[in-house]
């Protein structure tokens, strides 16, 4: 009859082999992912030139000052307006058509463009003028749309609750 085995010997990697295991890794990553990390070397040789790492570098280093520093200015209640204010306005905004925002931009563009070389004071219409600028058919497609945004708003200041100053 056989003889129960009771003495295994496992054959643990020496340190040597081990690093020379983990060196195998990493050089087969590195050739797999050649392209990708010469371009992040030159990313970050890039940043090295303008000095942002620098800059990244001395901000870890004194993280806890700039963190202080932050949390004290987002606890003034100017920021916590500009923060909810942004969050009202993003939310606005995701809220119209983007059809809709597009035209109107473009309007604004266009307007900004025709008044933005003239010299309000010098080029100021007159009442006669800006009466027989109700004919043009541009002129009363904008008053009406700025009608609508002006029942919009009076609609929004009568729901609310708050007084209006």
């Amino acid at each position: 009859m056989a003889r129960p085995i009771t003495n295994i010997k496992k054959s643990a990697p020496s340190e040597a082999e081990q690093q020379a295991e983990a060196i195998g890794v990493i050089l087969k990553s590195l050739t797999e992912n050649r392209e990708a990390i010469v371009e992040t070397v030159e990313i970050l040789s890039h940043l090295h030139e303008i000095g942002v790492l620098a800059a990244v570098k001395a901000l870890l280093i004194q993280r806890n000052e700039v963190g202080r520093l932050a949390i004290q200015q987002l606890n003034q209640p100017s920021m916590q307006h500009l923060i909810k204010n942004a969050m009202t306005a993003v939310q606005t905004i995701g809220s119209i058509q983007p059809d809709q925002l597009q035209r109107l931009l473009n309007g604004l563009t266009g307007a900004l463009g025709q008044t933005g070389n003239q010299n309000a004071a010098a080029n100021a219409p007159t009442l006669w003028e800006l009466a027989r600028s109700m004919k043009d058919p541009e002129v009363r497609t904008s008053l009406y749309a700025m009608i609508g945004i002006l029942k919009g708003m009076g609609k929004s200041f009568q729901n609310d609750s708050r007084p209006v100053h």
